[in-house]
């Protein structure tokens, strides 16, 4: 009788250990990407962006800010538009603020 319910036990506790370590890794694996996106818009910096845009910087930001709009990188789309809003010409500060309002 106790090795029935030591067995039971046990088996109950082994469920719910792989359970956990489940959600445990799929909790890393969402932090992990989430760092990474952070790490990749950091190396975008205005030095990369003006070597590959040449004279319009905030031009090529705002198809930057587009492309991430594509690919459903809101947080992404968001942090790029706020600086062509704060810094482009008159129509990129408009477009700009045009595709922030669709958030």
């Amino acid at each position: 009788m106790m090795s029935l319910i030591l067995n039971s036990y046990l088996s109950i506790f082994v469920s719910i250990g792989v359970g956990a370590l489940c959600l445990f890794s799929l909790g890393l694996y969402w932090i992990s990407k989430s760092v990474s996106d952070k790490n990749a818009l950091r190396l975008l910096n205005t030095t990369a962006i003006r070597a590959i845009a040449g004279d319009d910087v905030m031009a090529t930001e705002l198809d930057l800010a587009r492309a991430y709009l594509e690919i459903d990188k809101k947080d992404a789309a968001r942090l790029v538009l706020r600086k062509v809003a704060a810094k482009g010409t008159v129509a990129q500060r408009k477009e700009a603020k045009l595709l922030l309002g669709r958030f």
